[in-house]
């Protein structure tokens, strides 16, 4: 199980090209799909934990997907796995970028990801609206979802308040529908 986890974190991190956002479509494929280790429910709860909490995003997936498989030697093992090809891809990039960064090709390559890179984010927004159509309750979360999209682009407000207003919220709203 342990080596497992390894190697499957081994290629997320390998193939999270475009940070944490960017890889959660790939994750959940690997851990709900492929693998079956969590349930999407499950998978939407340990996003929402790996937002609150400190550290970049991905980093703090694997290490709950660990815990959840292997126990805390399962998050340690989850953990390194994830981080440990990306930091020699980027050492490996880092060298290369300062060497040829003027280069027109570079600037091209630069350019041409970066739309990828928030196709997939949008793909897990969409995927995680469409969790909320599956719940009874869906009106109510979205509308919530977009009052908090609208408060965080227009206010400008610190996202940790609003995910925890939000979560307060939600909580109390279920509260008195249950």
């Amino acid at each position: 199980m342990l080596l497992d986890l390894l190697v499957t974190f081994m290629k997320i991190g390998v193939l999270s090209i475009g940070g944490g956002y960017a890889s959660l479509p790939y994750i959940q494929s690997i851990i709900v799909q492929e693998k079956g280790w969590l349930d999407t429910n499950t998978y939407a709860d340990l996003l929402t934990i790996s937002q609150m909490t400190p550290g970049p995003l991905a980093i703090n997936s694997a290490s709950f997907v660990g815990m959840k498989v292997g126990g805390p030697i399962g998050a340690v093992v989850a953990t390194v796995g994830n981080v440990l090809p990306s930091l020699c891809i980027v050492l490996l990039f880092s060298m290369i970028y300062y060497k040829y960064k003027n280069l027109n090709g570079v600037q091209l390559v630069m350019k041409a990801i970066r739309p990828v890179v928030v196709a997939l984010i949008v793909s897990v927004a969409y995927s995680l609206v469409m969790m909320l159509t599956n719940n009874e309750r869906m009106i109510y979360q979205f509308l919530l979802l977009i009052i908090c999209f609208i408060i965080v682009r227009m206010k400008k407000v610190n996202t940790l308040l609003i995910i925890f207003g939000a979560g307060i919220l939600n909580m109390c709203l279920m509260y008195l529908m249950s």
